[in-house]
């Protein structure tokens, strides 16, 4: 009887799903661990690789990937850090996280080998080094960061390592002291060459510093403000930076800022209401990408909201993704925006359980955007047809694309995550997946060419 009502309650669902176009899917979250501060990078497949932290005495690193339907956790290792820290995905699709060890008060970056091990780079520099984290990565797979060596234990400011090769270096770039807290955010142009922004707190502007022909040139791009930026270049190595300008106490605005060629045009995105600025509290509240497309993303928070928004013909279209102000609950003023190969968001977010030492809840959340078959009237040589629907052991793809085009079939589960892939030669003809291989579920079956893609919604019952 059980087995029965299984069957006729996922046969409805999928129904009802089937009978709405397939724009846009609703936000699905999952919890993934105890922890703070989380940083999110999504690899070549599709899959987020999450890192985040304790801070104690001693505190961990841990690396958590979605493995299924669930995150698979690393325990990296164990030290006195201290956040934010930051994850990077290279082109072999392997993991790299910086952050501060207040331990050898250096900057720490870890990188996972080819046999899955992880291996610690302590970069020895005088000072305090490492605080405030970014990373990425070079056309040769090299990694770079930018940090902070702070004000606060007689740093001289903004820092820039890389690894070329053989060995870390690392320079200041000539900020003069600032006072960590409040982030870097680092990105390679087509020539390798880093752009860097950060706060100068000591003169509350938003600077920007790019070195060109290995000389680094530093301006300001907001003189009013500029905490907790987020760096993007554009197809024309031309700057793309998010940002938080703190008006009063708790209050704020989330800045939009890119250099056309000539100025910088800087325009208001939104308002913040509950961000206390304390040695708890916000650390990376904004995050900023771009998509294939060109298209800018963005999330960012305070204690109270978590929000996501796309910029379209000039303006922000913004949802909320998480309010918890009319509860108990407080968020760590914190987010991570990364985006996968078809443009869909993935980010995190911590629940501050305790804020003294601080303590929290890691989360993560994604939305997948695709094209329903009913939509595509234009493609009508497109066609992709999954039956059984449910389906049990077997299931049968049919399809069909034009002869001169180049199709690739798909499966994804329902967040996105990629769980099938294969090229098609032959313009038409059918496939038959083993169902077993796949979790009951809900999932999409997706054909795409060069310029066009259909889907149709699958649901794995038995």
């Amino acid at each position: 009887m059980k087995k029965n009502f299984s069957h006729l309650l996922l046969a409805t669902i999928c129904n009802l799903f089937l009978s709405f176009s397939i724009f846009s899917q609703q936000w699905q979250f999952k919890i993934i661990d105890e922890g703070v501060k989380s940083s999110i990078a999504v690899d070549s497949k599709g899959i987020p690789h999450v890192a985040y932290m304790l801070e104690a005495m001693p505190g961990f690193l841990r690396h958590a990937v979605l493995d299924g339907d669930d995150f698979a956790i690393t325990e990296i290792d164990q030290a006195y850090y201290y956040g934010p820290l930051d994850i990077a995905i290279d082109a072999d699709d392997l993991p790299a996280i910086a952050l501060h060890n207040h331990d050898d008060i250096d900057e720490n970056v870890y990188v996972k080998t080819v046999q899955g091990d992880w291996e610690k780079n302590r970069i020895e520099d005088p000072g305090h080094d490492g605080w405030d984290n970014s990373i990425t990565f070079d056309s040769n797979n090299y990694p770079h960061t930018s940090s902070v060596d702070p004000q606060q234990f007689g740093g001289n400011g903004v820092e820039y390592a890389w690894f070329d090769g053989s060995s870390w270096q690392v320079e200041n770039i000539g900020s003069g002291p600032i006072p960590y807290e409040f982030a870097t955010s680092i990105a390679l142009d087509d020539s390798d060459n880093p752009h860097i922004t950060y706060f100068d707190a000591n003169n509350n502007d938003l600077r920007y510093a790019s070195k060109i022909s290995g000389e680094w040139v530093i301006e300001v791009v907001d003189t009013a403000g500029g905490m907790f930026s987020s760096l993007v270049l554009d197809e024309n190595n031309f700057p793309h930076i998010s940002y938080y300008k703190r008006e009063m106490d708790d209050l704020g605005s989330i800045f939009y800022a890119y250099f056309d060629g000539n100025e910088w045009n800087i325009s208001p995105v939104d308002n913040l209401s509950n961000l206390p600025i304390a040695f708890t509290g916000a650390r990376s509240v904004t995050s900023l990408a771009k998509d294939g497309n060109g298209n800018y993303h963005l999330t960012y928070g305070d204690r109270d909201v978590v929000k996501y928004a796309v910029l379209k013909d000039g303006n922000w279209e913004i949802e909320t993704v998480v309010d918890v102000s009319a509860d108990e609950t407080i968020l760590g003023a914190e987010t991570s925006l990364a985006l996968d190969g078809e443009g869909n968001p993935h980010i995190t977010w911590f629940e501050a359980t305790n804020l003294n030492p601080l303590r929290g809840i890691v989360r993560y959340g994604s939305k997948m955007t695709v094209v329903s078959t009913n939509d595509l009237d234009s493609s009508k040589a497109l066609k992709i047809k999954a039956f059984p629907n449910p389906g049990g052991s077997e299931i049968t793809i049919e399809y069909a694309f034009g002869r001169n085009e180049k199709a690739e079939f798909s499966i994804h589960n329902f967040i996105g995550n990629l769980v099938q892939q294969q090229k098609l030669e032959n313009p038409s003809g059918q496939l038959v997946v083993e169902a077993r291989s796949l979790s009951p579920g809900i999932y999409f079956v997706i054909l795409k060419t060069d310029a066009k893609m259909v889907s149709q919604k699958l649901v794995v019952s038995y």
